[in-house]
Order: C-alpha cells, then structure tokens, then sequence
C-alpha cells in the first residue's frame, strides 16, 4: 500500500516544474498586456530593430549592421518580431525566459533538484510575483540582462546536474546545452563571460574524480559553443576581418578612439558615481538629458586631486587609488553595493524622478538582509560550500560591476538568486522554531543594518543631481528639480 502512494506521488510529483513553467508563461503574458507597454526607447530600442536588415530579404545573417554587441539576443528578437504581431513577439520571448528561469534553472541550482511538491509551485510561484512587483515593467523591454542571466543559469545549472555515472548520450546531451546556454550568456552580455568560465572551472573541480566523463562532457560543450558562434565569427569576419567568436566591444564600439577602453571607462566613472538611472520623461520640462547621475563628491575629489581623467586613467590605477585611500574606496564601493541591491523607481525608464519611494526601498532591503541572515543560520559547510561555488559562477559577473558605474539591472542575476531563495527555499521551520527569547538577537541586528542601510542610500539620493529623498518627496513642488 506504502509503495503504491509512493508510486503516485512520484508520477504527481513528474510535471509539477512543468505545471509552474505553464502558470508563469500565461501570467506574465497576461501582466504585458495589462500594461501594455508599446514604445521601446533607448537601448530597448536599440535591441528591437537591430537584427532588421537579418530578416529583409529572406535570412541572411552576413546582413546583421556593424555594432559592438553580440548577435545572438537581437537575432532572437529578430525571430519573435516576426513571428508575432507588434510587441507580443517580445512579450512571448521575455515570458519564455522567465518561465524556464523561475520552473528549472532556480530550482535546481539552488535546492539541488526539480520542483516536487506543491508546496513548492506555491513558494516559486510566490518568489515569481514578488519579482514581477519589482522587476514587471523592466520585463516589457527587449532588454539583454534577463535573457544573458537566463542563459548563464541553465547552462550552471546543466553542470551542475552532471553526475560522474550518467550515461553516455545523457552526458553528450548536457554538454551540448550547457555549451549553448554558456556561450548564448556571454554572447548576450561580453561581462558573462567572467560567470562562464567560472561555472566551467567549478565543475572541473568537482568532478576531478570523473574526469573522463567530465571531459567527454566539456567536449560536448565545445563543440556547441562554436557551432552557435559561427555567425558571429562571420560577421568580425567581415566587418573587422577576424573570424573569432569573441565579441569585439572594443573594436565597434571605439574604431573612432582605439585608445579609449570601455571597461576603463565605466571602472573611471564609477569612482564618481554612485548609481545611474534613466529618464526618459520631458527633458525640457524636468531633466535635460536621459542619464541620471547619482554623483559621488569624495570619488570625484579623489579623481580631482589625482588630476584623473577618461585618457589619464588605467585599471591598475584602481589598485594605486585602493591602497592611496583605503577607507575612501571602501566607502565607494559600499555605497555602489548597496545602490545596486536597493531598486528605487518602478520603471526602468523612468518617466517620474520623484515619487515616495519608502515601502520600495524598506521591502527590499528587508528582503536581502532576511535573505543573508537566512545563509549565515543554516550554512553547512560540507553541503553548503561545494554549492556556494556555483552560485559564486553567476554572482561573479554582477560583482564586477561594482567597479562601473551602477545600474541595478546589472545585478539581476543575483536579484534572482535571492528572491528564489527567500520565498522558495529558506527551510523557515528552524527559524520560526526559535523561542522567544531567542528571536531578540537576530530582529535586533536586522533593524540594525536596516537602519545602516537606509542611511547609506539616504546619503546616496542627497548627493543625486535630482535631489531626491526616500520617502515624502516635495522638490517637484518647491521648483527644484534638477539643480
């Protein structure tokens, strides 16, 4: 009788991670049209029409345009335009990637296995509606970071799921996809390629033991790596004349300025800068210009005493300025970490520079703190530590960036880390089991740091060009904006 129930909840238990994929893919199509966004601007823009000249006559990827980015994410936009009417190809294509997110690569990259109980299709599908209420109307846009922290997942996910007595075909199988999603990342966004080789690391390390199948399962992923960046050696090929499937940022982006490094660039103005934002409301009216800057005056002091600028500036200069003002360029950094895990604005491009932003900020940062404390009480460090290495291969590219200049959708892989561990993993048996005696301490520091916090983005806003506070926001009305 035992092992009948067992049975058929294990047949239930087959098609729940499907069932969630389903679920989330039907609402986040219907949460588009809701909003219904139609106008894509700047780099949304950018991305959506891109790959047109591809699809002009027939299929012809040799037409893709001269541009520093990759081809592979405008190509695929390229294909939903296509297929489906007005924006829904985007809105098919961004579900898509969400859905297959939140209903595999989460789950098994942090709990180790697939989705098997209801119980958890409600904790996923939770950790799915608290993202779309922070992240929905970055969603509408054809943007490359989801996708690129789509890809960066599956493929982590894939190596992680190697195990060293999996047959033959199984091992050849997941060495093509993981070669796929890998490159498809780094192809997407040239900074995954950081995450990538990380993953790949990793998994040499952990299967060091096994490491004919393991090198059986890398060729795989070598081979399918370079048959997708194929049309991407093409087109270097014909544009700059190196048949390479490196994406060539710096030669498209700088051919009028070779000597200028956009990785230099960004690492320069992030030593001034503490968050950047865009606006794309009436620039005469409110804001002259798209960018917003959220100026950091000691880092450009810095830069001022130092007589920096963009051409008298390297990325070893970073490590002199580190170790000239220690404390300085710890505080910089702080301020860029917290500036990056606090979202701030509803929208991606925002139209409104200052609406009260209190239970936006507070919820998030409440949610990150809940979620580090929830590491620290359950680690375990012969289970814990092997994990925390893959976890560390799709967080790495997003810690990079606390070197540039911040913008929040760079860390988005690492958003979607903590929210799936929040409401869909954290085992809260052992910490609502907690007497009350014992609850003092951990609420205690979590007000603590929330407080330090708050204070630290306070101290961000006050220095922004918009002059914006957190909560009761009244400049608009005292005719301040923008000074």
């Amino acid at each position: 009788m035992r092992n009948n129930l067992s049975k058929m909840s294990k047949n239930h238990s087959k098609g729940l991670d499907w069932i969630v994929f389903i679920i989330i893919f039907v609402a986040s199509l219907i949460y588009a049209a809701i909003i219904d966004i139609r106008v894509y601007v700047y780099d949304s823009e950018y991305y959506w029409n891109i790959a047109d000249p591809v699809f002009e006559e027939g299929l012809n990827l040799l037409n893709f345009p001269y541009t520093y980015r990759g081809y592979l994410f405008p190509f695929l936009a390229g294909i939903v335009k296509n297929l489906f009417p007005d924006v829904w190809g985007w809105r098919v294509l961004a579900s898509f990637f969400c859905a297959g997110t939140f209903s595999f690569s989460l789950p098994f990259l942090i709990s180790g296995r697939r989705i098997k109980s209801y119980k958890e299709v409600f904790r996923t599908l939770l950790a799915f509606v608290f993202f779309m209420w922070i992240w929905g109307n970055f969603m509408q846009y054809p943007l490359s970071d989801f996708a690129a922290a789509a890809f960066l997942l599956t493929g982590v996910s894939i190596l992680k799921s190697f195990h060293g007595i999996d047959l033959q075909w199984k091992t050849i199988l997941k060495g093509i996809a993981a070669g796929l999603s890998l490159y498809a990342a780094y192809n997407t966004r040239a900074a995954f390629l950081y995450g990538a080789v990380c993953a790949v690391a990793v998994f040499g390390f952990m299967n060091r033991k096994n490491i004919k199948n393991a090198f059986c399962l890398l060729a795989a992923a070598l081979i399918s790596a370079f048959l997708i960046a194929i049309p991407q050696c093409l087109i270097n090929e014909q544009y700059i004349g190196s048949f390479s499937p490196k994406v060539y940022t710096e030669a498209y982006s700088n051919e009028n300025n070779p000597d200028v490094n956009l990785q230099k660039v960004q690492i320069f103005q992030g030593i001034g800068m503490d968050r950047r934002e865009t606006y794309s409301g009436n620039e005469q009216l409110h804001y002259p210009q798209p960018p917003v800057f959220f100026e950091d005056p000691v880092g450009q002091e810095i830069l001022r005493r130092r007589n920096l600028s963009v051409t008298r500036f390297s990325i070893p200069t970073v490590l002199k300025l580190i170790l000239e003002f220690p404390l300085d360029m710890i505080g910089i950094y702080t301020r860029h970490l917290i500036s990056l895990m606090t979202p701030m604005y509803r929208q991606i491009y925002i139209d409104n520079l200052y609406p009260d932003k209190g239970i936006w900020t507070s919820v998030s940062a409440l949610i990150w703190i809940f979620g580090i404390y929830a590491v620290l009480k359950q680690w375990k460090w012969k289970k814990s530590l092997p994990d925390s290495f893959w976890i560390l291969s799709v967080c790495l590219p997003s810690f990079l960036q606390l070197f540039g200049s911040p913008e929040i959708r760079f860390f988005l892989p690492v958003y979607l880390l903590c929210y799936y561990y929040v409401f869909a993993a954290i085992n809260y048996r052992s910490i609502v089991s907690l007497r009350y005696g014992q609850w003092i301490r951990p609420v205690l520091c979590i007000l603590v740091v929330f407080i330090l916090w708050m204070t630290i983005f306070g101290n961000i806003l006050s220095n922004s060009q918009v002059r914006t506070f957190i909560i009761h926001d009244s400049l608009q009305g005292q005719g301040l904006i923008g000074k």
